[in-house]
């Protein structure tokens, strides 16, 4: 979704920007709470529902946009090391709340070789900005590629030609829209279930 920062930004007393949103300066979803509007970022959700039951002591996040923060919130609770690899210093500040005062350390691109080393390596990339790193690849225990245009990313490709772990963009995709479908029916309903169908259509379109 475009505009996630910009969404944070609004100023209108019939919208409210949660606290989640404001932390990671992202917010992807708005939906109606009585008489107003709510914004926040499912994709929290999302990437605390993939890795829950995931075994891992290291986490190694490529970007610094909207996703890589909302990634960063959702595993800086659990008290791991995090490495987050941006290109810009301008983003730290945002990196840093979005650590909800858990540690992170905040690396320059030029290291980013060294994400590969970490058991679990989340890509927020855009797919055709990360050709350059096939050839630092090394499969991690856990990849987590959030890109999913063009299909498969190439870095998901080698990931699973190396017999590794794979978390894709689509489970990703599936997993936010879960919780933005309770928030907005207010429903109580089987995730896992409402998932994995959901999955299945995605998978069938792409």
């Amino acid at each position: 979704m475009p505009l996630k920062e910009e969404l944070t930004a609004i100023s209108n007393p019939a919208l409210i920007v949660d606290s989640r949103s404001e932390e990671i300066n992202s917010a992807n979803t708005i939906y109606r709470d009585g008489d107003i509007w709510r914004t926040t970022s499912t994709d929290v959700d999302g990437f605390e529902f993939l890795t829950k039951d995931l075994s891992f002591s290291s986490v190694a996040i490529l970007g610094a946009g909207g996703t890589a923060r909302a990634a960063i919130a959702a595993l800086a609770p659990r008290g791991i090391k995090i490495e987050a690899y941006r290109r810009s210093p301008d983003r730290d500040p945002s990196l840093i709340n979005s650590a909800l005062g858990f540690n992170i350390e905040i690396r320059d691109w030029e290291r980013s070789a060294q994400a590969w080393e970490s058991e679990l390596v989340i890509n927020t990339i855009p797919s055709d900005q990360v050709l350059s790193m096939t050839k630092e690849f090394k499969a991690p225990k856990f990849f987590f590629d959030a890109t999913y245009w063009p299909w498969p990313p190439e870095l998901s490709k080698l990931q699973l030609d190396a017999g590794g772990s794979l978390i894709s963009g689509l489970q990703l995709l599936a997993a936010q829209a879960v919780f933005q479908i309770s928030l907005m029916t207010e429903l109580d309903f089987d995730k896992k279930w409402l998932f994995e169908e959901l999955l299945l259509k995605l998978e069938a379109g792409k």
